[in-house]
């Protein structure tokens, strides 16, 4: 969940029980429509397993209090977790505007608190299930699948993983060259599928890489899978996306207990 807005999930019960304030902000620049965030949260009763997500709340000294927002975890590393934070070519709304501005300048200050709120979502990894895996995401959806990937792979009973990548063209492939790295280091346990819904905005833009499939990445699951019953199945990214996923998965033979997903929406 870390695309632009993605709405205030009021539905989620944000009480005292789990409020925290994030700590050690930082904030870097992947490119110019992507930043990481990264925080640290001291209290022990804060414990994000991989695949789930957060909201955040950004309290400005000069712009004053922000809706509440959800982001998936694109990493955890003991307390400190990572979130990637994108904008979109239509341009950021309320919240993503604040971010790529004032923000960075607001934490050199101390003008800012965070306010973290979770952890949330059903479609985190199962350790020890002894099940092939396939992960889906589509586009900014990734960085939730991020961390179900590198949980698989730290899992010893996990026999395969098979990653199905949407995204719109190839310069929103930002993760490629981790997750490539990442097959290449595991080629038995680890399998990537990407799927592009433009070849490309002709303006000398990355180029397709090798073994991509044009097209929606709900197509190229249906080509690659024929059954799915014996496989813990993960879905990650916007509802459009899991909408069109779903009935590829639960037409060959699924398990319906053993598909997760939280949509971003």
């Amino acid at each position: 969940m870390s695309d632009t807005e993605n709405g205030n999930d009021s539905a989620f019960e944000n009480d005292a029980q789990n409020w925290y304030q994030a700590q050690d902000v930082q904030l870097v620049s992947r490119s110019a429509r992507l930043l990481e965030l990264s925080f640290t949260i001291s209290s022990e009763g804060f414990a994000p397993k991989p695949g789930q997500f957060v909201q955040l709340g950004f309290h400005s000294e000069s712009a004053g209090d922000f809706p509440l927002r959800a982001y998936s975890l694109a990493g955890i590393d003991g307390k400190r977790c990572i979130i990637h934070i994108g904008c979109s070519r239509q341009g950021p709304g309320e919240v993503t505007g604040y971010i790529f501005g004032a923000l960075r300048d607001e934490l050199r200050d101390g003008a800012v608190r965070i306010d973290v709120y979770g952890p949330f979502g059903e479609a985190y990894y199962r350790e020890g299930a002894r099940r092939p895996c396939v992960a889906v995401a589509g586009g900014y959806g990734i960085a939730q699948l991020r961390t179900i990937v590198h949980a698989a792979l730290a899992d010893p009973l996990m026999p395969h993983m098979a990653m199905f990548w949407g995204a719109r063209r190839p310069e929103n492939l930002y993760l490629l060259d981790e997750l490539q790295d990442l097959v290449a280091a595991h080629p038995d346990r680890l399998s990537l599928y990407l799927a592009l819904e433009e070849a490309g905005d002709g303006n000398g833009g990355p180029p397709i890489p090798d073994g991509a499939h044009i097209g929606y990445v709900s197509d190229i699951l249906r080509e690659q899978i024929d059954d799915f019953s014996r496989m813990d199945i993960y879905l990650c990214g916007p509802h459009i996306m899991i909408k069109n996923t779903l009935p590829v998965i639960t037409g060959k033979d699924s398990v319906r207990s053993r598909i997760y997903f939280d949509p971003v929406v």
